[in-house]
């Protein structure tokens, strides 16, 4: 099937066009990472309502590393028995060495 030359070019051109616009639009667009929930406390302060979090113990309970832990946590460590912890606690036992509680997948860590 031929294409008109013409029309080819009239694509490429458009082609080129968008490029360039999302380009520019990119480039200038501010961008605020508001997914990884590490704000300085000031942020709290200003804003009067205690919208966000920060401090070692917040960062280690972020929900990806508390899955994490559960996936090597012992049975008797429910979620109800976890979050009913003082925030300290929860993140103390996050943090616990791979060596306490084995990787999955992994095999028990001698040490």
């Amino acid at each position: 099937m031929a294409t008109d030359p013409e029309v080819s070019s009239d694509v490429s051109r458009r082609a080129a066009e968008v490029e360039s616009l999302v380009l520019r639009v990119v480039a200038e667009l501010p961008v605020v990472d508001l997914h990884t929930h590490l704000f300085p406390p000031t942020y709290s302060r200003t804003s009067g309502i205690g919208l966000f979090l920060s401090g070692v113990d917040e960062l280690l309970c972020y929900h990806y590393l508390v899955a994490e832990f559960f996936m090597t946590a012992p049975r008797s460590m429910t979620p109800e028995a976890f979050f009913a912890l003082p925030k300290q606690s929860q993140a103390d036992l996050v943090w616990q060495p791979p060596c306490v509680y084995p990787a999955p997948r992994a095999g028990r860590l001698v040490s």
